[in-house]
Order: C-alpha cells, then sequence, then structure tokens
C-alpha cells in the first residue's frame, strides 16, 4: 500500500486550524460545522488513499513523497486519520477555547480579556 508520509501532519494542522475557525466563528451561527468538516476532510484524505492503493493515481498526484507500507500498517494509518484531526482540533480547544466565550489556556497567560461576554443562565431564565 502506498501511502503519503504528510497524511497525518497535514491532517493535524488542518485540524488544528480549523478548530480555531469554528471556536471564534462558526460556533454561534453554525453549530454542526465541526462534524461536517470533519467529515469532509476524512473522505477526502480516505479518497485519496483508496485511489493511490488502487493504482489510479499517485498520492497527491505525486507532489508529495510517498512510501510503500505493509497492509495492515497502511490500514491502521488510514484508520487513524479522524484521530489525527482531532487531536490537532482539541490542541487548538484547549489552547484558545471552544466558543467566543471561553478562552482556553491563552486566556490563562494573557494579560488582555480577548473573550466575548455571555449572559449567564440563570439570568436568562428569569425573563
Amino acid at each position: 500500500m502506498q501511502i503519503s508520509i504528510y497524511d497525518a501532519p497535514a491532517v493535524l494542522l488542518i485540524g488544528y486550524f480549523f478548530a480555531l475557525i469554528y471556536a471564534k466563528i462558526l460556533s454561534p451561527k453554525h453549530p454542526n460545522a465541526y462534524f461536517f468538516f470533519g467529515a469532509g476532510i476524512t473522505f477526502v484524505f480516505w479518497l485519496n488513499i483508496l485511489l493511490a492503493h488502487w493504482g489510479i493515481m499517485d498520492p497527491w498526484g505525486g507532489l508529495l513523497p510517498s512510501t510503500e507500507v505493509n497492509p495492515w500498517i497502511g490500514v491502521f494509518y488510514v484508520l487513524s486519520i479522524p484521530m489525527w484531526l482531532n487531536w490537532g482540533a482539541e490542541r487548538a480547544f484547549q489552547t484558545h477555547g471552544r466558543t467566543p466565550s471561553q478562552g482556553g489556556l491563552r486566556w490563562i497567560i494573557g494579560l488582555k480579556d480577548t473573550t466575548k461576554p455571555f449572559t449567564p443562565t440563570w439570568k436568562e431564565s428569569d425573563k
């Protein structure tokens, strides 16, 4: 099985940066965007690996270095793509917060509060 050696680091970075965009911009209006983006990225990477395995094309069109691996290692590598995406996203959520009103670790060590204010749920229920 032929796989690209940059798939896992690329998925990790894509997950990290999309989590930043999701947490600060998309989460209030599009709460399901995280799931659909994760499913789409996983599909694109799996499709690329399957097309390379079937000999239709080289991984990523031959632009990135690839290597031949044992099929069992390749299967576990392919199945780990969603986990790499989630791992990168969770690092972004820990560092920057999961919603605009959370600050994550950046809020703890920062000098300026950049989080958006929120109304507590007990105040919302009084209205």
